[in-house]
């Protein structure tokens, strides 16, 4: 669990890497979310649009199974949904090799003064960006939501993703 006194952000890789394709991803964002599930989450608009335009991409039936916990999900933890301001572009890192999103959300988590955890690889390479990767813990060791929230999420595991493609 994250300290009390931290703040949290998060990227789309995070919000998206409960459904990774890899097992050891999926269950270690599970047990980060099931252990921070009332911990107030900071994820940028712009991320938020990123995790609409994947899921979007997947025909009806698979939006259908995943929309509910999502849904379900976005109503119990206390996300603080963040727009980029003239600040952030001031707080912008001189890494030349990373894309203007990356950097963005970079600066979003200096300018509101959270810990980004990401599954980002770009962003964990960085020397000067300071992200947090998250935990990859034993397969066996799956937590469990709260019951209906757990139920929506067998539901929605019909949607996997590849996060190396993000």
């Amino acid at each position: 669990m994250v300290d009390s006194m931290d703040k949290i952000g998060i990227d789309a890789t995070v919000f998206l890497g409960l459904h990774s394709k890899n097992e050891a991803q999926r269950i270690a964002t599970k047990n980060f979310f099931v252990n921070n599930l009332a911990s107030e989450m900071f994820i940028t608009y712009e991320q938020i649009a990123i995790c609409d335009t994947v899921i979007w991409s997947f025909n009806h039936e698979i939006q259908s199974r995943y929309y509910p916990f999502m849904d379900h999900l976005h109503t119990v933890v206390p996300f603080k949904r963040i727009a980029y301001s003239r600040l952030t572009f001031t707080l912008l890192p001189k890494e030349s090799q990373f894309n203007f999103t990356d950097l963005l959300t970079y600066a979003s988590s200096v300018e509101y003064q959270y810990r980004l955890f990401t599954w980002n690889q770009r962003l964990l390479q960085s020397k000067t960006m300071k992200c947090e990767e998250m935990n990859v813990l034993e397969m066996n060791n799956e937590l469990l939501f709260p019951t209906e929230i757990e139920l929506l999420y067998q539901q929605s595991l019909i949607f996997r993703v590849d996060l190396r493609m993000l």
